[in-house]
């Protein structure tokens, strides 16, 4: 599915595939057959997220993320294709715009766009305080930080915050 997605298959379409490999998980290991239900999440609530559209301030995150994996010796379209992996297989689809059919070069130019000054005040805003956020953590632990606990997840950085 990485794979696929990487390719540029739009996320609509790979949702067969991931709820497949959700159910077949669930059933190795004995679980009743409900997928959104394994993830935690209500039937409605999973599908909703599925199909909206990523947020600024979620690209604007992921852009940081590609910044930092950038310094870390990866390149641009690397960088920009581990990261779309990551939020294809969160059930965030690429970003609409960019005119390329490929969802990680178009998460690419979102990126450009951020870095030339452009985007709306609250991306350029969260971009910014994400990046700083990254320079934060101490730099042999950003780059695992960044990619396993999936701190562009604002949901996550809710409950963080609230415990």
């Amino acid at each position: 599915m990485a794979e696929l997605a990487a390719d540029g298959v739009p996320a609509e379409d790979l949702k067969p595939l991931a709820e497949l490999e959700t159910t077949m998980g669930a059933l190795a290991l004995g679980a009743p057959e409900r997928p959104a239900a394994a993830h935690g999440l209500p039937e409605h609530q999973r599908d909703r997220r599925r199909k909206a559209p990523p947020s600024d301030t979620l690209l604007a995150r992921a852009a940081a993320i590609i910044d930092l994996l950038v310094k870390d010796g990866q390149g641009d379209e690397g960088a920009a294709q581990r990261v779309m992996r990551h939020l294809l297989l969160a059930g965030v689809p690429a970003p609409t715009q960019g005119g390329d059919s490929r969802g990680w070069h178009r998460l690419l130019e979102y990126r450009n766009t951020l870095l030339q000054g452009g985007g709306s005040d609250e991306a350029r805003a969260e971009y910014a305080a994400f990046g700083r956020e990254l320079n934060g953590i101490p730099a042999a632990q950003r780059v695992n930080d960044a990619l396993t606990e999936r701190l562009w997840d604002r949901r996550r950085q809710a409950r963080r915050h609230a415990s």
